[in-house]
């Protein structure tokens, strides 16, 4: 029995310090690159948290994901050395350029909260970050939103003898929207998110025209619309999934009036009709006797015009060639790089060709922006373009978030007394104290012992009546004139009755002595 005793006794004394114990937590993520994945503006990406400890922990995720919209699972439990994979969804943000997205990364960091039901007596967090190098954010052919200009840049390499020196040249290119509307849109959506950077002139044909655009294989056996504009590999269909966007063509538009003259830019396609994709053609200045190659009119599309360069195209179209149809370049004419240049210098509009000066007038530069108060918004984005403090007005009251204190709210934005309540729909905007004045009276509700009543203000004695309609009312036990008159009676009455008693009394005493 003493042995049983002094085993319990030195149970008690252990099972504090063991309960004491709190575990130290530990916590891997990586997400896996190669199982990311796109789907227009979307992307999803494939992490694993790993707990390398004996304990069930609680982990807590979050995702910095400069400015693009996530989705994900913000907590979750791992068994102990176990494994838990999770998604993050999100969507890009908008990039004007490919040039602008190489900053963009996706950085998820998961934090231990709990570790046994209990918080852990250390900080344990783990960070796997996907940049624009890596994995599908590394893909340059996503699409985002955004528009450009109608005048592009485009800068091309190519030998003009073989294994000779390289030359380097640069055309303006200019874009007719209103003739061909969805090639234009494809054409930019491409040009923009960097698709034709780096890509092959595959098919060069001296006196006749020059094609590239191959993003896929760049061999001519590939290519796809950047967009969803009703057809699937040249078939008509209801929505866009009933193919995959690399089967996205483009519908013929020949019938806007542009035709395959020199010194234009038109689409390659198949000999069926709405087959159009991402390869395009340059016809140069002598093609076809310098009358162009009118056969193609009505059956490719005509989209732009070079209206500046034009004797590159040519210079190109004389590189030596080989092949079974002797279209093959010897040596790659390489298409080097496309971008928005609104006054064709040649200098890309976003980089350091700030203030690009349009050097004729039927040029229309929708992209051109200036930034008057020098704050950092371009004035066609700035709600106050003179303003350097300000440029955005949320609820377009005409005054700026920065300066409102209710930037949500058009119906405020001021608080003068710093109530929590806009100025204007305070009834007291000086007097943080009050703000509403329900009957009208001019005492604030606060301080209004009658706030529904516009003829009382006070209860002085707290009897439930207006100061102003209680006959006492410093007196809570009198509120009418009523009130006294109905007092005194009780009082005499019970004071006769006494006396009456009192003097019966003595009487009826005295008889007895007697």
């Amino acid at each position: 029995m003493k042995r049983l005793i002094v085993a319990l006794f030195v149970a008690m004394l252990l099972a504090p310090a063991t309960s004491a114990q709190i575990p130290a937590a530990a916590i891997a993520i990586d997400c896996n690159e190669s199982e990311s994945a796109t789907d227009g503006g979307n992307f999803s990406i494939e992490c694993t948290a790993t707990n390398p400890t004996t304990y069930i922990e609680k982990v807590n995720i979050q995702v910095d994901s400069n400015g693009a919209l996530i989705y994900h699972q913000s907590d979750f439990e791992v068994g102990a050395g176990q494994d838990v994979s999770f998604t993050v969804n999100g969507t890009y943000p908008s990039f004007n350029s490919y040039y602008e997205m190489s900053g963009f990364s996706v950085s998820v960091t998961g934090t231990v909260t709990e570790i046994n039901s209990v918080p852990p007596v250390n900080v344990a967090a783990s960070t796997s970050t996907i940049g624009p190098t890596n994995g599908i954010l590394g893909q340059k052919c996503t699409q985002f939103q955004g528009g450009w200009g109608p005048l592009l840049s485009m800068t091309f390499e190519y030998n003009t003898t073989g294994g000779g020196s390289s030359n380097t040249s640069t055309m303006i290119l200019s874009l007719n929207a209103s003739a061909a509307p969805s090639h234009v849109d494809s054409f930019l959506q491409h040009a923009r998110n960097g698709c034709f950077d780096n890509t092959t002139m595959h098919r060069v044909i001296d006196d006749f025209m020059v094609q590239g655009g191959d993003i896929e294989n760049g061999d001519g056996t590939g290519g796809y619309a950047a967009d969803w504009y009703g057809y699937c590999n040249g078939q008509a269909e209801p929505t866009s999934t009933f193919c995959h966007p690399s089967q996205y063509t483009l519908p013929d538009e020949t019938s806007g009036g542009l035709l395959h003259d020199i010194c234009t830019i038109s689409m390659a396609k198949t000999s069926s009709p709405n087959t159009g994709g991402s390869q395009f053609f340059m016809i140069p200045e002598d093609s076809n006797g310098g009358q162009g190659p009118s056969w193609l009119d009505g059956q490719h599309t005509v989209f732009g015009q070079i209206v500046d360069g034009c004797e590159h195209v040519k210079a190109m179209s004389e590189v030596p060639t080989t092949g079974a149809q002797n279209s093959d370049p010897v040596d790659p004419v390489r298409l080097v790089t496309v971008f928005p240049d609104c006054d064709g210098d040649g200098i890309p509009d976003w980089n350091d060709d700030q203030y690009p000066q349009v050097i004729e007038p039927w040029m229309h530069c929708p992209h051109l922006s200036v930034d008057s108060d020098n704050d950092g918004v371009e004035d066609d984005e700035d709600a106050f373009p003179n303003d350097s403090n300000e440029w955005n007005d949320t609820d377009m009251d005409g005054t700026g978030d920065n300066s409102d204190v209710f930037p949500n709210d058009a119906n405020e934005s001021e608080d003068s007394d710093a109530d929590g309540v806009g100025d204007n729909a305070d009834a007291y905007p000086n007097d943080a104290n009050e703000t509403m004045d329900s009957d009208g009276d001019g005492v604030g509700d606060n301080q209004d012992a009658f706030p529904n009543d516009a003829n009382e203000t006070k209860d002085t004695d707290g009897d439930g009546v207006g100061d102003e309609s209680d006959y006492a009312p410093k007196d809570p036990e009198v509120t009418e004139k009523d009130d006294l008159t109905g007092e005194a009676s009780p009082g005499f009455g019970f004071l006769a009755v006494a006396c009456s008693l009192l003097i019966a009394s003595v009487t009826m005493q005295r008889r007895q002595n007697a």
